[in-house]
């Protein structure tokens, strides 16, 4: 609930209602019955009574001028009744909500997007390890073998790990970007340049590969399921 006397509410703009500073300096809070009362009054329909808003951006007013229109458009009656404009209310919060309604959402610290194809989980979680891999990197000339290897593991593999099984089935381009990024891993804790081939590296630190890691979790899970019913 915002307060009439804050001149920037509503996207900035300052309205000339019968509620604001010039009339009341009680602070009136502009609630669901201030904004029916607006509605019913008909001063959103009236230009004299607010300022041209900004173009590059719908203030809240302008949007429920707009939806008070289009309901008005489709009924022959005058929308003068709570009931009608508490309509008003629900059809533009539901407009406002699709208009910021976002493709993907996120449990657990998983992106999970409509087609689970797990592409933005996958390139936040490489963004996170690189940056955590470059600051290893840094601090690697000043680390022991088994000091480097605890950070590696928990600060990158751990996050590699984390409901990896949900990754299950996905094709191997999609899983790449986490296989670079245990190389990348590998190559730290030796020190090797950048084109190093990593394979012997991770076989010397039993590391499994990605796609071996998501199906030993996945086996393990289903073994703990069967095992412990």
């Amino acid at each position: 609930v915002l307060s009439c006397q804050d001149q920037c509410f509503a996207g900035g703009q300052g309205y000339g209602c019968p509620y604001s500073v010039s009339t009341s300096q009680d602070g009136v809070d502009v609630s669901k019955e201030t904004l029916v009362s607006f509605w019913a009054a008909g001063l959103l329909d009236n230009p004299a009574c607010q300022p041209e808003p900004p173009q590059q951006e719908m203030n809240m007013f302008q949007r429920l001028k707009q939806v008070r229109k289009c309901v008005c458009s489709r009924s022959s009656a005058p929308v003068h009744t709570s009931i009608t404009s508490i309509c008003v209310i629900y059809i533009f919060l539901i407009e406002t909500f699709a208009q910021h309604s976002s493709s993907s959402t996120k449990n657990l610290g998983v992106a999970l997007d409509p087609a689970l194809s797990y592409t933005q989980h996958i390139t936040t979680l490489t963004r996170s390890c690189r940056f955590f891999l470059s600051n290893i990197r840094q601090i690697r000339p000043f680390l022991t073998d088994y000091s480097t290897e605890l950070l590696v593991q928990s600060l990158v593999l751990s996050r590699l790990d984390y409901c990896n099984s949900l990754l299950a089935g996905l094709p191997a381009s999609t899983t790449r970007p986490l296989q670079l990024i245990q190389n990348s891993a590998a190559r730290l804790l030796f020190s090797l340049p950048r084109f190093t081939h990593a394979t012997p590296l991770l076989c010397s630190l039993h590391w499994l590969l990605i796609p071996a890691r998501i199906q030993f979790k996945t086996l393990t899970l289903t073994y703990h399921c069967l095992c412990t019913c």
